[in-house]
């Protein structure tokens, strides 16, 4: 016996069992009437997409080198705002 079920009363028990079958059952008439109907053909309305192939410009942009440039970039530029930009020798 389940942890769950050991906190229930008797007839907390039976009402849960009643809830599980009655799912059960109203399960299987939906997978019953799905079986039931014909299968229609699907609809091919919409073509496939195709593959985007990535500009060279999408691909620096999405690199991480890139990415860490801007953050570097984006770091300075707000020290140098708010000065405490890095002191050079």
């Amino acid at each position: 016996m389940s942890h769950a079920n050991a906190c229930l009363t008797p007839a907390g028990r039976l009402r849960l069992a009643e809830a599980m079958t009655a799912a059960a059952k109203l399960a299987a008439g939906a997978q019953r009437a799905e079986d039931e109907q014909p299968e229609q053909p699907r609809q091919t309305e919409q073509p496939r997409r195709e593959r985007h192939e990535k500009s060279v410009v999408e691909q620096v942009v999405g690199s991480s080198a890139f990415k860490q440039f801007v953050r570097s970039a984006g770091r300075e530029i707000v020290r140098g705002i708010f000065g405490a930009a890095r002191r050079r020798r």
